[in-house]
């Protein structure tokens, strides 16, 4: 009788430990990033496989957010996140992401969709974009320029192609967040392609990213100017804060809007909303940030890009406020009336 209870003892814990091995263990650890691609790969599908994909988007979310990674690894680890969905749910991977992570799990959907399908997805794609649960279609259509930018190839003319496309197929997308906005940033940082590879501003090609498109198109292109240039070798070396630089890109947004037919006051838009990324989405550092550029005709323009970008992260009326800080009562109205009719558009 003691014989078959140490056999079933026996059996019963090498059963638990099977199991305990073959279900995937959420811990990332600072070696996770160094794993090749591939590896990554097989870890989040078998995590999501045996978890189900939304408790396997919530783990792999708790433990992206647990301080070992900076924020544009987060971004890179969400991006493959959403490769393995991709692969095991079609476009219908899309409902089990969300806003976080700067987006990267709906943007790498939307990107291999439109790698595999072509254009024709996206009147699809937008469809599911709207019955996403997310706080802004932009997010989703942002993610589709990205996709629709890869699809087509990384010249100029493709480029320009992929913005008339946005602008026939998701008329309702914003012309500066949205599809446009995924088309120019794809543009510059290659996200799709993971080797690497970017558009880089030069002294001699710092409009390089605004060369030779349709006027339609010049605000969402100089919004993204300053993330193009701070992100760039043009401040590899230049170990100052942000602070200590904001200058450079004021006069660098003043010769691209003397040069080009692009727009100033966007252009520190984008620049405000670098900065409330910069410093972490604190709604008080961003605002000082902003009120230290040197053209302060044009503080508006940076408090309502700041504003917009910090709801990401804050809450909707802490972000807003800040645009309180305006000595001008109608200027603060005017901000926050902007930046609600971009919410309520979403």
């Amino acid at each position: 009788m003691n014989r078959f209870l140490i056999a079933f003892l026996i059996f019963s814990i090498l059963i638990v430990g099977f199991i305990f091995l073959k279900t995937p263990r959420f811990t990332f650890d600072s070696q996770f990033s160094h794993e090749p691609y591939g590896e990554q790969l097989v870890y989040l599908k078998d995590l999501v496989q045996d978890q189900g994909p939304k408790e396997a988007y919530r783990n792999f979310s708790r433990e992206l957010k647990n301080g070992l990674y900076p924020e544009e690894i987060q971004h890179a680890h969400a991006h493959t996140f959403g490769k393995v969905v991709y692969e095991l749910y079609d476009t219908n991977g899309i409902s089990f992401c969300d806003d976080e992570f700067w987006y990267g799990c709906v943007h790498e959907i939307t990107g291999e969709a439109l790698l595999e399908y072509g254009v024709d997805i996206i009147p699809t794609l937008g469809t599911v974009c709207k019955s996403a649960q997310f706080s802004s279609k932009n997010v989703c259509q942002h993610g589709i320029g990205h996709g629709m930018l890869a699809s087509l190839g990384y010249a100029p003319q493709d480029r320009n192609t992929a913005l008339e496309m946005c602008n026939r197929d998701l008329p309702d997308s914003d012309p500066i967040y949205g599809c446009n906005g995924g088309v120019f940033m794809e543009y510059y940082d290659h996200t799709m392609l993971r080797d690497g590879s970017r558009l880089i501003p030069q002294s001699e090609n710092l409009l390089d990213l605004c060369n030779g498109i349709n006027p339609h198109f010049a605000e969402p292109c100089s919004f993204r100017l300053p993330q193009w240039w701070l992100g760039s070798e043009l401040f590899t070396n230049d170990y100052r804060p942000l602070e200590e630089r904001l200058t450079r890109i004021e006069d660098m947004c003043v010769q691209a809007s003397s040069i080009l037919d692009i727009t100033y006051a966007t252009c520190l838009e984008g620049l405000g909303n670098v900065i409330a990324t910069y410093t972490d989405f604190d709604s008080k550092r961003s605002a000082e940030m902003c009120f230290m550029l040197t053209d302060l005709a044009h503080l508006y323009d940076c408090i309502k890009g700041a504003a917009y970008r910090l709801i990401d992260v804050v809450p909707e009326e802490t972000a807003i406020n800040i645009c309180d800080l305006l000595s001008d009562s109608a200027s603060s109205l005017l901000c926050k009336e902007e930046v609600r009719a971009l919410l309520e558009q979403d």
